[in-house]
């Protein structure tokens, strides 16, 4: 289920940030400024952990003999950051941050088409089927074929937008069809897990048998998201848990080196899987916590850059 949680992201990470886009004032949204501190936060919120991350896998190769990606050496590392290419986990980056070039012209489309939502709506479902329909969904470093999914996104974005300009009040009628449609959504990612529909309806498939259904998680993410945000059932309170707030903060950290700790437990620790199990999460989650710690969370904030930045520039003119 991990390729899941991977189209989930896409799609929360379009939806968040178009939705910057479309709460700002509409002048200001378009302007040079803004998509300069949009860029910049952009890669203060990537590269720095992408290039540590990248690092760390190829010095964990030198040091302990233990190669977890054969072609991640120097050349790949620079073809990364480059956004050319990518091994093992680290191909959603290339494809993520590619959008980010993308998504200031789809928010403008979606800014002209404020007050049309009919329009949009009808252009954005073409799009995505049009698109889809020309480039079948494979795994690449770029992000030709995960565009329809990001799209997902930015729409949902759009819709919440006109969702909060029209709601007046929070209506038990409201708050039913957002919850039903959350819990159904949520459960929804569970029944499509290969282990699910083996142990209960009792069908053979492949382990990967729903990966390439990029539109319908694109869909099922957008949904999942609008009625999460617009609701107040069971599904949303999980999600504003303290727990699913604080594992949310850490997930990028530990989706880039997860990886490291796998080799780590089986190697250099003894006894059962629910052992190492345990011992592979706690790695996991505390050096995750330390790098949004000293890394993200410093880096998360611009004003905290531009400072040093400003600071940086005094000094060479002196």
């Amino acid at each position: 289920m991990g390729k899941y949680g991977v189209y989930l992201f896409f799609v929360l990470s379009a939806f968040l940030l178009t939705k910057q886009f479309l709460d700002a004032n509409r002048d200001e949204a378009l302007s040079l400024n803004f998509l300069r501190h949009y860029f910049i936060r952009r890669v203060l919120r990537i590269y720095p952990l992408f290039l540590f991350a990248l690092l760390a896998y190829y010095l964990f190769g030198v040091i302990y003999g233990v190669v977890i990606y054969d072609n991640l050496d120097g050349f790949m590392i620079l073809k990364s950051l480059a956004l050319l290419d990518a091994e093992g986990i680290f191909w959603t980056i290339p494809v993520e941050f590619q959008y980010y070039f993308l998504l200031p012209i789809v928010a403008a489309l979606y800014i002209a088409l404020m007050h049309r939502p009919m329009l949009a709506a009808v252009m954005s479902v073409v799009f995505i089927v049009v698109w889809g329909w020309f480039f079948s969904p494979e795994f690449t470093n770029t992000v030709i074929p995960f565009l329809p999914m990001f799209v997902c996104g930015s729409f949902a974005a759009y819709a919440q937008k006109r969702i909060e300009a029209r709601r007046r009040d929070d209506s038990a009628k409201y708050f039913i069809w957002s919850n039903s449609l959350a819990l159904a959504c949520f459960l929804a990612f569970f029944a499509l897990a290969p282990y699910f529909v083996i142990g209960v309806f009792h069908i053979e498939v492949e382990r990967t048998f729903a990966h390439r259904e990029f539109l319908l998680f694109g869909a099922l993410s957008s949904l999942l998201i609008l009625a999460v945000i617009n609701g107040n059932g069971i599904v949303k309170k999980m999600m504003e848990s303290s727990a699913f707030t604080f594992m949310g903060k850490i997930s990028f950290s530990a989706y880039l080196f997860h990886m490291i700790f796998l080799p780590i437990v089986v190697l250099f620790h003894t006894g059962g899987k629910e052992w190492k199990l345990l011992l592979f999460m706690a790695y996991t989650i505390s050096f995750s916590t330390l790098t949004y710690m000293l890394v993200e969370r410093p880096l998360s904030k611009v004003h905290t850059f531009k400072r040093l930045f400003s600071k940086a520039r005094s000094v060479v003119i002196r």
